[in-house]
């Protein structure tokens, strides 16, 4: 099996994909689709359990819901599709921490597309799991908030020990699924930061991340 198919086994997705809401939503976006530009591209709504091998999942960062601009996203949450010259200012923020924290203030060439992360078993989960182009929003309420309540309930049942990251308070409404067996780090979103024109609040979380998974004797992400 692949990635995504032994994601969906675990965590009993196929049955959950087949409620009538989750067609409902489905039929509508396919509709949106005829008539204007929905991200991230069809393929690339699970590109998020695509890109993670189970076997090494240990991490979730959770976001709002994909980049609404042209050619931004790819199916994975802050990631954007490879070699974009321009990260979004969340991204950059994300690099700051992780460069200022991790290695000594040492500017690193990071790539936006973030499977690099993945492929080490950190889950890049949008809330919600599509957009309208240029349209922030515009597809809450369609019944993705449904769906990844099931995930994280469910991932919440067959794991032990993940490390969640929740990033803004939309992500956080997920706080209610997630038990005690886990960890949870509750971030503001950086656009808030930069919105109250101050410097993010969460600056350590990464290498906090990384001193939790050595605690569970468990690897390290590259960051």
């Amino acid at each position: 099996m692949n990635n995504r198919d032994k994601w969906f086994h675990t965590l009993e997705l196929n049955q959950e994909l087949a409620k009538p809401y989750v067609q409902n939503l489905s039929k509508k976006i396919s509709v949106e689709r005829n008539l204007t530009k929905i991200y991230p591209k069809s393929e690339n709504i699970f590109a998020f359990f695509d890109k993670c091998p189970i076997e090494d999942f240990k991490v979730v960062i959770v976001d709002t819901e994909p980049y609404c601009q042209e050619s931004q996203a790819d199916g994975l949450a802050f990631s954007m599709i490879e070699d974009f010259q321009f990260p979004t200012y969340s991204l950059r923020t994300f690099f700051t921490c992780i460069e200022e924290t991790l290695y000594n203030g040492f500017c690193l060439n990071q790539s936006t597309d973030l499977t690099r992360w993945s492929n080490q078993g950190v889950l890049l989960m949008n809330r919600i799991l599509t957009v309208e182009k240029n349209v922030p929003c515009s597809h809450k309420g369609y019944g993705w908030e449904i769906f990844t309540n099931f995930v994280i309930q469910k991932i919440n049942e067959k794991f032990k020990n993940i490390i969640f990251l929740l990033v803004g308070s939309e992500a956080q409404t997920l706080n209610e699924f997630i038990s005690t067996k886990h960890t949870i780090f509750n971030t503001e979103h950086p656009i808030d930061s930069i919105r109250a024109n101050r410097r993010w609040s969460a600056i350590n979380v990464f290498s906090e991340i990384n001193i939790k998974l050595e605690s569970f004797s468990k690897q390290k992400i590259l960051w």
